[in-house]
């Protein structure tokens, strides 16, 4: 009975599931569709907004024109208005018509006046000059800076002051404002050309007063000041960290031993004293020269004599009580042993160097190959004893 209910209910599992999909399906065509009909909208007020900014844009325009041609009419008006009218003289005696005066017509070029003839001249002349010079100096290249400056000068004039000025052609603004591009056009051109270029040779006068000129005298370059340090104090310091701070300060650093002996190794040494004294003012890259103290060597553990033993003396046998022994005599001491030689020392020294208390007596080698003994001249001044020769 189960499975039969089972059976009977899986068709209606399978519609219901059938009709749940159908609806996420309808849900999700309605979801699509509104999306797409927001879009088209979206679309269309952009759309719209562009149109409407175009048409925005060419009302502006159009007025700009407008602005523009009546602002171009009202100054040809002005213009009419302010040209000269000549009339017509009628003649006294004839019998005519009265003639009509002539309609004003409009004036293209520029009328108003401009420099006065001798300052037009003046500076002409002025300018031909400054020409003329900067070709002769310049060559090339000063011809044309010059008449690109003339130029521009001119052209300025006209541009700003609405006049002719000094040349007689530049009668308005554009043809101003042209002549300012050509002037900066031989500008340019000069400004490209290398200096003093010239397609001739120079002049006879400017070649002798070149030839004339005297020539630079050559400016003696400083030599350079010496540093000067103050020489630190290592007295008392190894051999290798005294090295290392004279170094660093600029010095040159030499060994010597208290013998005179300049040493080739110096480990283990410590600096005794040094020349220039410490607090010196010294030059840079002179010489310190540092007087060491070689190590004290190792001592030698000398030998131990085992003394000598006296033998016991033999006790002879006690004789019988009747007949008394006669008393053997006593044994003469034994010899002493003798002093123990000094103890040659295995390690390379250095003659002359300081040595020991405990070193006083021992004999030690050198690298010379001669044996020195350990206080054999006896202290020094100072109550220190010497590797001397024996």
């Amino acid at each position: 009975a189960a499975a039969t209910a089972a059976v009977a209910a899986s068709p209606q599992a399978d519609a219901a599931r059938s009709a749940q999909a159908a609806e996420a399906a309808r849900e999700k065509a309605m979801r699509a569709a509104e999306a797409a009909q927001a879009k088209a909208v979206r679309a269309a007020e952009a759309e719209h907004q562009r149109a409407v900014k175009l048409a925005q844009r060419e009302a502006a325009m159009q007025a700009k024109a407008a602005e523009r041609e009546a602002a171009a009419w009202e100054k040809s008006a002005g213009a009419a208005a302010a040209t000269v009218v000549m009339p017509v003289p009628t003649r006294q005696h004839a019998v005519a018509a009265p003639v009509a005066p002539a309609a004003p017509a409009a004036v293209l070029a520029d009328t108003r006046p401009g420099m006065h003839p001798a300052a037009t001249w003046i500076v002409a002349t002025v300018a031909a000059l400054v020409i003329l010079l900067s070709s002769a100096g310049g060559g090339y290249r000063g011809m044309f800076v010059s008449l690109g400056l003339v130029a521009l000068a001119a052209a300025l004039y006209t541009v700003v002051f609405g006049r002719r000025g000094f040349v007689p052609a530049l009668t308005s603004r554009p043809r101003g404002t042209a002549t300012a591009v050509g002037a900066v056009l031989l500008l340019i051109i000069g400004a490209a050309l290398p200096a003093g270029a010239s397609g001739s040779a120079p002049a006879p006068a400017l070649a002798a007063a070149t030839s004339a000129s005297p020539s630079p005298t050559p400016t003696p370059t400083a030599s350079p000041t010496p540093v000067v340090h103050v020489v630190e104090d290592v007295s008392a310091k190894s051999a290798t960290d005294a090295r290392t701070l004279l170094r660093e300060a600029g010095y040159v650093v030499q060994y010597v031993l208290e013998s005179g002996v300049v040493p080739s190794v110096t480990d283990g040494m410590t600096v005794k004293s040094q020349s220039p004294v410490a607090g010196s003012r010294v030059d840079t890259g002179s010489t310190v020269t540092l007087t060491l103290l070689a190590p004290a060597p190792t001592p030698t553990p000398e030998p131990t004599v085992a003394p000598t033993v006296a033998p016991a003396p033999v006790q002879q046998p006690a004789a019988p009580a009747p007949a008394p022994a006669p008393v053997a005599p006593a044994p003469a001491p034994a010899p002493a042993a003798p002093a123990p030689e000094p103890a040659q020392q295995t390690g390379l020294i250095i003659p002359g160097a300081f040595c020991s208390n405990a070193d006083i007596g021992n004999v030690a080698q050198a690298a010379n190959g001669r044996s020195y003994k350990c206080g054999g001249k006896g202290p020094d001044a100072n109550g220190k004893n010497h590797w001397n020769t024996m």
